[in-house]
């Protein structure tokens, strides 16, 4: 289980916010928007999803091809993407990396 809405910087510029809320291997909420300095952006949404899979990771898909893969690893969340070029502009799909959920306190990187 996790809920959290966050945001996240690193140096370089590469920044997001991502809204998450699981219970029960369910996800209830989730959108999330990453910016790649020069390279595009990409967006993501769960009315655009269902959810496929449950145990022992969570899976969204989309109509697209896109899939999203959630799983907890010790003290967090990771939300990964594959597939999902359609969901991006510019070659920000060659940039997105998974984003890390800390269930503890919501905080995200």
């Amino acid at each position: 289980n996790v809920a959290g809405s966050c945001a996240f910087r690193d140096p370089t510029g590469y920044r997001g916010n991502i809204q998450l809320q699981v219970k029960e291997a369910q996800v209830q909420r989730f959108t999330a928007k990453v910016d790649v300095p020069k390279k595009g952006s990409c967006q993501f949404a769960l009315k655009d999803f269902r959810q496929v899979e449950t145990l022992p990771q969570v899976r969204l898909a989309a109509a697209d091809g896109c899939s999203v893969r959630m799983w907890e690893q010790e003290r967090g969340v990771t939300v990964a993407f594959n597939g999902c070029q359609a969901r991006c502009s510019g070659d920000a799909f060659s940039y997105l990396w998974p984003i890390l959920v800390d269930t503890r306190n919501g905080r995200c990187s």
